[in-house]
């Protein structure tokens, strides 16, 4: 992937596209994936929502950031399907592990028990249970269904 040159000022990649009025004109525009438009709006809305304090967006940002980390290194692929888990081989599912629909409340699991979880807005995504936000906030990264992947 060739990048855009900066000599330090201003550059092209930093020009807001005609008629962007809000950020998803902006991550829309970007074609920006799941992981990274969700970064994208807990570091604009830093501490200003009422349901997610400084603490709150600093955990979701970093959660996002080791989430696309892990899938470009080859780990959990980005999809929309939580009737299959598009993982590596390396990730085995528990035998007779079934999709849990999810509606929110205390993590259903042990801590350190490694699962897989299918978010609202279409990725599905793996870690220990610990590293999610199980309680549901109306956004397109609440967990919509959930698969345990390793028992702790």
């Amino acid at each position: 992937m060739s990048g855009i040159r900066s000599d330090g000022s201003t550059a092209s990649y930093y020009e807001l596209p005609a008629r962007a009025t809000e950020l998803q004109h902006l991550i829309s525009h970007r074609n920006m994936n799941a992981q990274i438009g969700e970064i994208f709006r807990a570091c604009y809305r830093y501490g200003m929502a009422s349901h997610s304090d400084m603490r709150r967006d600093a955990k979701k940002i970093l959660f996002y950031a080791k989430a696309e980390v892990e899938r470009l290194e080859g780990g959990a692929q980005s999809g929309a399907n939580t009737n299959e888990t598009r993982m590596d081989a390396g990730n085995d599912v528990v035998p007779d592990s079934p999709w849990v629909d999810w509606n929110g409340g205390t993590c259903p699991v042990p801590d350190k028990t490694r699962v897989v979880v299918s978010i609202k807005g279409g990725g599905i995504i793996c870690g220990p249970a610990r590293g999610f936000e199980w309680d549901i906030w109306s956004s397109e990264s609440d967990i919509i269904a959930y698969r345990i992947l390793e028992d702790a």
